[in-house]
């Protein structure tokens, strides 16, 4: 592969581990200055504390509206990373047909030795 598509492959992945964390906590701190008071229920099963000093700041609205739309724009861009890395290793097996992506999929990928 080349430098770049090594770098981008790199990137990517930091990119949607970071992303896969903060999605949560702005859901999260979102739900926490909810200002029609619902609580924030764990799938249904119980229900999950409120981050308490979001939850006493004196304008929930800024906070929420703020939440709600960094929320929705990580969701996009963790929705166009992984369409561009599963683009990248399907281009990787069918264009250059080398073994990225077989790689990837233990059930596939033939070991050789060196």
């Amino acid at each position: 592969m080349a430098r770049w598509e090594v770098f981008a492959a790199h990137a990517a992945h930091y990119i949607l581990y970071l992303l896969a964390i903060i999605i949560p906590l702005l859901g999260w701190a979102m739900e926490s200055v909810n200002p029609y008071g619902l609580p924030t229920m764990y799938f249904n099963w119980f229900q999950w504390p409120d981050i308490t000093w979001l939850t006493n700041s004196p304008d929930k609205n800024a906070y929420f509206d703020f939440f709600k739309i960094a929320h929705r724009y990580a969701a996009y861009v963790i929705t166009i990373i992984i369409c561009l890395h599963a683009s990248a290793a399907l281009k990787h097996h069918f264009i250059n047909r080398d073994d990225v992506l077989t790689r990837m999929l233990p059930l596939l990928y033939k070991r050789t030795k060196r």
